[in-house]
């Protein structure tokens, strides 16, 4: 209402508020020229609409078999877990059935499979940025489990 936040939405999962509030992208670009914002979410496109010369990553798990390992290994309740794995889910389907047309339409800057360690997945995207390559990881295996 007071337009202090660029973008603002409430977690199906664990209805929670989340935002970013323009005071703290100001801070951050003051301190570095550059801003990097990481989503679990798909909240991201939004923020390219608005900051067109930003790159839009997303990130995506290998199969829909692993982001059900990872969240049922988290410290949380079997509620929780089965409501973040059914947003997730709705998610990820979204993305994937439009992911090809979001890189074709220049929307989607890279797409990057979160295997391994977080800092290999960091690695592989800031070798794609210093280089300025489009990244487009492999991500069929998970479009099939999806279909399952």
């Amino acid at each position: 209402e007071k337009g202090e936040i660029l973008f603002a939405g409430r977690y199906k999962a664990n209805q929670q508020l989340y935002g970013i509030s323009k005071q703290e992208i100001a801070k951050l670009g003051e301190n570095s020229g550059k801003i990097f914002f990481l989503e679990e979410n798909f909240s991201g496109l939004p923020l390219k609409v608005m900051f067109p010369k930003s790159k839009l990553i997303i990130v995506l798990p290998p199969t829909t078999d692993v982001l059900k390992d990872r969240l049922y290994t988290r410290d949380k309740s079997e509620e929780e877990c089965k409501g973040r794995l059914k947003a997730s889910m709705v998610e990820i389907r979204a993305v994937v059935m439009n992911l090809n047309l979001m890189l074709n339409q220049g929307l989607v800057d890279m797409v990057v499979i979160n295997e391994g360690f977080p800092e290999d997945v960091g690695k592989r995207v800031a070798g794609a940025i210093g280089s300025n390559h489009k990244l487009v990881e492999n991500f069929s295996l998970l479009a099939k489990t999806l279909k399952r």
